[in-house]
């Protein structure tokens, strides 16, 4: 209905909606663009950044909400480029790495072929495709939730303790699990955090940017008694924490339809601050492909 909207993002809460409505969204690098007047989730993990219909909209939003800002502790003091610049470029040459081992044997046939069929594009429009080691999902949801829910179980300590009453109660279950995270379980995971963001830092000396689905599972209908509690379910399979946890930009787009006419993304991530190299690949692909000219009829 809008041409963008701004989003916040400590898992993937502006990636996966992306996701869900056929958009384009950025989570960009962690420190790019101010998190003042967010209600807070995690401070460790928050992200803001812009969400739109198109990779151009989303680098002129980005553009105009990017920068330092003195009131978010966490906000990076570094030069804001020209978002745009790199649109239209060429791709080949460019490797794009894809770390199979997280979303494999647990991702969706459907969103699978689609992802698939955008990699051949992206092939097709001379970027080289490369695997790359990476964590499993199991171990990206062990170190995840436990820093997640106890960072938001500290922010709203006071108010659980006077007026638990008050909350929804699968959020009350999730700041429950974050008070039962020890202090050596909180240190591992922080320490296991910094060991991917290592290891995937590494691997982006060989390759320019990570590709890979956004998510595993298509939307559920929503709950009428207990909307959000699949949320901690065992088979939820989504990959956008990832970069939560290591800080990367970020980009999910479309890239088809189920057979249920539902939309189909998948996320291109890249250097710290180097979003201009995400929205580059980004937008070549989108150019050459239908999703995004297609919207629902309101």
């Amino acid at each position: 209905m809008i041409y963008g909207a701004m989003g916040s993002d400590t898992g993937g809460s502006i990636r996966w909606p992306a996701f869900c409505c056929g958009i384009v969204g950025m989570k960009a690098t962690y420190g790019r663009v101010s998190r003042t007047g967010v209600f807070p989730l995690s401070w460790n993990l928050d992200h803001t950044g812009p969400m739109t219909r198109t990779v151009q909209d989303n680098a002129l939003m980005l553009q105009a909400c990017a920068g330092y800002d003195p009131l978010d502790p966490a906000s990076a003091k570094v030069p804001v480029p020209d978002f745009s610049e790199k649109l239209g470029r060429d791709i080949t040459g460019l490797r794009l790495g894809i770390p199979r081992t997280l979303f494999q044997d647990n991702c969706g046939k459907e969103i699978l072929a689609a992802f698939h069929a955008a990699v051949t594009q992206m092939e097709t429009l001379g970027a080289e495709i490369v695997d790359v080691e990476s964590i499993t999902l199991g171990e990206l949801q062990a170190t995840f939730w436990p820093l997640t829910c106890a960072d938001a179980a500290a922010y709203h300590l006071a108010d659980m303790q006077t007026q638990a009453e008050d909350y929804n109660q699968d959020l009350r279950l999730i700041l429950a699990l974050g008070n039962l995270v020890r202090g050596t379980t909180y240190l591992q995971c922080q320490r296991v955090r910094e060991q991917i963001r290592t290891q995937m830092l590494q691997q982006l000396q060989t390759v320019d940017l990570f590709m890979l689905p956004t998510t595993g599972v298509m939307p559920a209908p929503i709950r009428s008694d207990s909307p959000g509690l699949y949320l901690m379910a065992e088979d939820f399979a989504i990959y956008t924490p990832l970069f939560n946890l290591t800080g990367f930009p970020a980009l999910a787009l479309p890239c088809g339809f189920s057979s249920d006419g539902l939309p189909i993304g998948f996320q291109l991530a890249g250097r710290p601050f180097d979003e201009a190299t995400v929205f580059q690949v980004g937008h070549i692909y989108e150019q050459s492909t239908p999703w995004h000219t297609r919207h629902p009829s309101l």
